[in-house]
């Protein structure tokens, strides 16, 4: 720095001795005034110059140093923001990964929190779980419409078609709660129907909106009670149906007392509500004819499904019982399957109509 200001001192001194013996060395004319002008700013310029050339050179380090300074962070945010996103990104993937695989085991995960590290390699430092046991209804609910080939030639429902619908709902709520084939299978059970009845307080029209509801009661002596409901779309009741269901070993054909097996929240201690069950036995009874349990007639079991059976009585009974009226109440007992391609005959006693309730029992 002193040598710095020495220097300057002494281009000062030589340019100060330089315009003063030029001065005295000018004549005395009119343009002596703009030669000192000239002289006077080179004395000045030679004044000024060490700082002005120092103010630039520091202004000019800095400008360099501030733009190394600005990439160099420029970068770091960069990068930084680049592994935040990575980690956010791995942390999501992982959590729902977690989240998909707990849920499909019958829990419901309230949150889930993983807490990964990257460096070289990814590290998970903690997870965080707060689920619960899927508290699942012990009642199924479906929505069904009634399509073409279930109305009968009035445009209303088919009682048979009726106990298809919940023959579906009922085997839609038992896989909800993981009784599928492979269940029946692994335990070497099959539900069969027993009885069954069904009373409609209005027959729905066709393609009316339905609403079935079902509930399942613990096996007692042997039977399982199941009560499906059916509203339209005011939630006005329109028919009830109760099946009554047992249970049989696959192997000796008994009947089971009790399940081998239990299922949380399935069954209900009570199920409110029943109907008539029991059918007339008559010691006479008159031919109604014969018929095969064809391919139509069968279900995948390999015999007459329990809804068609309604279907072979709705057709033994007198035309002019039902052209008076569609069937609001029916029940069935059934004995033994009918397998296909084997001949069966039915038979009828009596039948006891009213044209104002428009019911009927065999």
């Amino acid at each position: 720095m002193i040598d710095y200001f020495s220097e300057w001192a002494q281009n000062l001194t030589l340019a100060i001795v330089i315009v003063s013996l030029f001065e005295m060395l000018l004549l005395n004319n009119k343009t002596k005034k703009y030669i000192k002008v000239v002289m006077g700013l080179y004395i000045l310029f030679n004044i000024i110059s060490p700082f002005v050339k120092n103010n630039f050179s520091i202004q000019l380090e800095n400008i360099v140093e501030n733009s190394k300074s600005q990439t160099t962070s420029t970068e770091a945010v960069d990068q930084t923001s680049m592994d935040t996103r990575l980690k956010q990104i791995c942390k999501e993937e992982l959590e729902k990964d977690i989240k998909q695989k707990i849920e499909g085991q019958g829990y419901i995960v309230e949150s889930c929190k993983v807490d990964i590290k990257i460096e070289e390699q990814t590290d998970i430092e903690k997870i965080t779980l707060k689920v619960k046991k899927e508290n699942k209804t012990n009642e199924e609910k479906e929505n069904n419409k009634e399509v073409n080939a279930d109305a009968d030639f009035r445009s209303l429902l088919k009682p048979s078609a009726l106990l298809r619908y919940v023959e579906q709902v009922s085997a839609d709520h038992a896989r909800a709660f993981g009784m599928d084939d492979k269940f029946f299978r692994d335990h070497n059970v099959a539900f069969l129907v027993g009885k069954q009845a069904l009373q409609f307080v209005r027959v729905p029209r066709r393609t009316e909106a339905l609403t079935l509801t079902t509930r399942a009661e613990h096996s007692r002596r042997g039977a399982i009670k199941r009560i499906t409901t059916v509203t339209d779309a005011a939630g006005k009741l329109v028919a009830t149906v109760d099946c009554r269901w047992i249970l049989v070993d696959r192997t000796s054909g008994h009947i089971m007392r009790e399940p081998n097996w239990t299922v949380e929240n399935f069954w209900n201690e009570t199920v409110e509500g029943e109907l008539p069950l029991h059918t007339h036995r008559c010691k006479e009874l008159t031919s109604a004819g014969e018929c095969r349990a064809s391919y139509s007639l069968c279900d995948l079991n390999g015999h007459i499904n329990n809804a068609y059976y309604l279907d072979l009585a709705c057709d033994a009974l007198p035309p002019e019982v039902l052209q008076a009226g569609p069937v609001t109440f029916a029940a069935v007992n059934y004995h033994r399957p009918a397998i296909y391609h084997h001949d069966l005959g039915h038979e009828t006693h009596r039948f006891h109509y009213h044209r104002r309730n428009e019911s009927f029992g065999q």
